[in-house]
């Protein structure tokens, strides 16, 4: 399943359980033959999702089956989980949902 597929069905798993969210898309965009620069206050590795759980913020990085997290998005999740907040890799629904219900 490509990962576009995965994150719109996450996406769409968490707007229909209540869970707040919003999908943070931080790429740079290409314009005509070369990368804009990513803006000034814009940070690599933030993930795809972002929300709130349960009182805590939420990140959710969304990788198809076999996709790893790139070495800031590792970075970027092991922070969150140090200060108190959620923040994990997901390939499917099925990741997203053993996460929250540890919680």
């Amino acid at each position: 399943m490509p990962e576009n597929d995965v994150l719109q069905s996450i996406c769409e798993f968490l707007w229909y359980n209540k869970i707040f969210f919003y999908r943070n898309n931080n790429t740079p965009v290409f314009n005509g033959d070369v990368y804009r620069k990513m803006p000034k206050w814009s940070m690599k590795g933030v993930p795809d999702i972002v929300g709130i759980y349960k009182g805590r913020p939420l990140y959710i990085e969304v990788k198809k089956k076999g996709g790893y997290p790139s070495k800031e998005q590792k970075a970027f999740i092991e922070l969150v989980n140090s200060e108190g907040g959620i923040a994990f890799v997901a390939r499917s629904i099925d990741d997203v949902k053993s996460k929250l219900t540890t919680l």
